[in-house]
Order: structure tokens, then sequence, then C-alpha cells
């Protein structure tokens, strides 16, 4: 398996990982599974108000990666290790993007 169809697959697993959050937020504040920051665990309404923004933040970003990685294996199939940074910056930068806006949010909210 090369490191084009090893990208693919991370990025779609992140992605259906994203989705399941989605679909099946967690019900009650728990220290297990989550977006679980002090502002989200203030009470229920926040709990249940993180949960829907950041995994709504995930499936969008880690939607974007997936189509970012097949047609870069379609336009670009020589070019690995470009489509490694890629990965890792798209997987970055959707990361510090659900924290700083599900943060922003829940602290309007206030």
């Amino acid at each position: 398996m090369d490191g084009n169809t090893q990208l693919l697959i991370a990025s779609s697993l992140l992605f259906v990982i994203s989705l399941i959050f989605r679909i099946f937020p967690p019900k009650n504040i728990n220290s297990f599974y989550g977006y679980r920051t002090n502002n989200s665990m203030k009470d229920e309404e926040s709990w249940k108000y993180g949960n829907r923004i950041s995994s709504t933040i995930m499936v969008l970003g880690f939607g974007t990666l997936v189509i970012q990685k097949v047609l870069f294996i379609v336009i670009f199939p020589n070019m690995g290790l470009l489509n490694a940074i890629l990965f890792l910056g798209i997987t970055f930068i959707t990361l510090i993007l659900t924290f700083l806006i599900t943060e922003s949010y829940l602290r309007s909210r206030s």
C-alpha cells in the first residue's frame, strides 16, 4: 500500500469518526467522550452546544481533507511528500479551528 492510499484511509477514518461524533453526540457530561473543556462542561446546555458546534466543524474540515486527498491522488499521484504535508496541515488547522470557534461560541453564550 502506497503513502497516498494510507493518507486517504487516515483521512476517511477521521471523517467517519467525526460523522459518528456528529450523529451520536454524548448525551451527558463525561470524561471519556465529547468536546471537553471548562467552558463546555460548565452545564448541560453548554455541553450539548459545544459538542454540536465542534462536531460540525470537524465534519466539514475532515470532509474537505478526504476530497483533497482524492483530488490530489488523481491529479498529482507522484507527489507523496506534498500530499503528506497537506494532510498534516489540514488536520492541524481543522483541530485548531474546532477549538477556537467552539470556545468563541461558548464564551459568547456566557
